[in-house]
């Protein structure tokens, strides 16, 4: 049986830059970068970690697919609802007018 920590952490500081980009196939798509900066709230199993480079690294990791699905799931939820909550087509609008 493997033993999963659980660890609660907050997310203090976000920053993210988002850019539209067109191939030469003509083709639309945003890359959305995040960086975010947080600390662990919460240690829910009895275990001391030394907080050495992998295990930083594996934290790292997890928040990244955590984020990367909350994202995901904004961002169909909206299609879902045939929405532009996130002001898309305004930001290509002012980054790319001529497109």
């Amino acid at each position: 049986m493997s033993f999963y920590p659980r660890i609660g952490v907050e997310i203090f500081e976000a920053q993210s830059t988002l850019e539209p980009v067109i191939s030469d196939e003509g083709e639309y798509r945003l890359e959305l970068f995040i960086q975010a900066d947080g600390r662990i709230q919460d240690q829910l199993c009895p275990t001391d970690y030394v907080w050495d480079g992998e295990l930083v690294s594996s934290l790292n990791q997890c928040l990244t697919t955590v984020i990367r699905n909350e994202v995901k799931d904004s961002l169909e939820q909206a299609q879902e609802l045939g929405t532009d909550v996130f002001g898309f087509g305004n930001l290509l609008y002012r980054k790319k007018p001529g497109e």
